[in-house]
């Protein structure tokens, strides 16, 4: 897993992701909700291989979150060819499993 520390970067791992999905989740080290969905999406990426997974700290990046339209924490994000195809905001886990299982399979 590898935290994108700017536009350039994750506009790469976009080009170069062939056709896995990319999954990224926005968070910050002051996010109380994002805690919990942590370690669960930490163990996506076992159960996920074929998935290319990335953390995006908002508060170090605040350009590519505002870019992505990020409108609260944590948001966890799917793209597949280059285009974003869902999200999920807030720190409901099933929902976020529930998206790994249909877009990440």
């Amino acid at each position: 897993m590898k935290t994108i520390a700017s536009k350039e970067e994750f506009d790469e791992i976009l080009a170069t992701s062939a056709d896995r999905v990319v999954i990224v989740m926005y968070t910050a080290s002051w996010c109380r909700p994002c805690i919990p969905v942590m370690p669960i999406f930490k163990d996506m990426e076992r159960d996920h291989p074929n998935a290319i997974l990335n953390i995006v700290d908002v508060v170090q990046s605040e350009d590519l979150a505002a870019e992505n339209e990020v409108a609260g924490l944590p948001t966890v994000q799917f793209f597949k060819d280059g285009k974003k195809i869902h999200e999920v905001i807030g720190h409901n886990i099933q929902k976020l499993v529930d998206a790994f299982k249909k877009y990440a399979p």
